[in-house]
C-alpha cells in the first residue's frame, strides 16, 4: 500500500492504475532466449553447461504418467485436460518450464527481470510491482499508463518471445480498489478478495 499513499497523497490525489499479466507464462517461456540471459551473468562456462543441462532437459519424454482418476487419458491423448496452450507437450522442447521444479521459480524471476528494468529504467514508472507474471502499474496520468502498455506489450513479444493476456487491460481508477495476489487494495486499507474467502471457507468446510 506505501506506493499507492505516495501516488495519492494519502488519498487526496487521483490516480489510475494498469493491471496486466503474461499470457501462460511458464509454458511460454522461450529456452534459449532465457539461457542467453543467465549467460551473460554466468562466468564459469562449467556452470554455463549445467545450466544449459538443467533448461533444455525435456520432461515430456520418460516419464510416468500419474492420476488420481485410474481412467485418466494421458497428455498423449486428444482427451486430455490440461489445455494446450498450458501444456509442455508439442512444443518441440523450444518452450516451456515445468511449474513443480525448484529451478523454474527462480528462472522465471530471472526472465521477467529484464521487464522489470525495462519498466523502471526506461519507461520511468516508478509505481510498479510484479508477483511472478502479474504486475500492476500506477500513475496520475492515465495516458502514461496507455503508453506503458503499449511499450510493455512491444518489450515481451520482441525481446522475451512473450504475450500478454488479451483480455481488456484499460487503466482503471485507484479508487475502485486494485485486485492483486488474492487481495483487494486501497491507500489505506487491504480486503482478501470474495474468490479467496470463498476458496477459504469452500477447504474449511471439506
Amino acid at each position: 500500500m506505501e506506493f499507492l499513499r505516495r501516488v495519492t497523497a494519502n488519498g487526496r490525489r487521483g490516480a489510475w492504475a494498469l493491471k496486466l499479466d503474461v499470457a501462460g507464462f511458464f509454458p511460454s517461456i522461450h529456452k534459449e532466449t532465457l539461457h542467453e540471459i543467465i549467460a551473460r551473468r554466468i562466468r564459469r562456462p562449467e556452470t554455463v553447461g549445467l545450466t544449459r543441462t538443467l533448461l533444455f532437459h525435456d520432461p515430456t519424454t520418460n516419464y510416468p504418467f500419474r492420476s488420481l482418476d485410474p481412467d485418466a487419458p494421458g497428455p498423449g491423448s486428444g482427451r486430455h485436460p490440461v489445455p494446450a496452450a498450458k501444456s509442455l507437450f508439442g512444443k518441440a522442447n523450444e518452450r516451456g518450464l515445468p511449474i513443480g521444479n525448484l529451478t523454474s521459480q527462480f528462472w522465471g524471476n530471472v526472465y521477467l527481470n529484464e521487464l522489470d528494468q525495462f519498466v523502471k529504467r526506461r519507461l520511468g514508472c516508478r509505481a510498479y510491482v510484479r508477483y511472478v507474471d502479474d504486475m500492476i502499474l500506477v500513475s496520475t496520468d492515465r495516458e502514461e499508463l496507455v503508453r506503458a502498455r503499449a511499450a510493455i506489450e512491444t518489450f515481451l513479444r520482441e525481446r522475451l518471445r512473450l504475450e500478454l493476456r488479451p483480455e481488456p487491460r484499460d487503466p482503471f481508477p485507484v479508487g475502485r480498489g486494485i485486485e492483486f495476489v488474492g487481495w483487494k487494495t486501497w491507500w489505506n486499507r487491504r480486503l482478501p478478495r470474495r474468490r479467496t474467502l470463498g476458496s477459504l471457507e469452500a477447504r474449511l468446510g471439506r
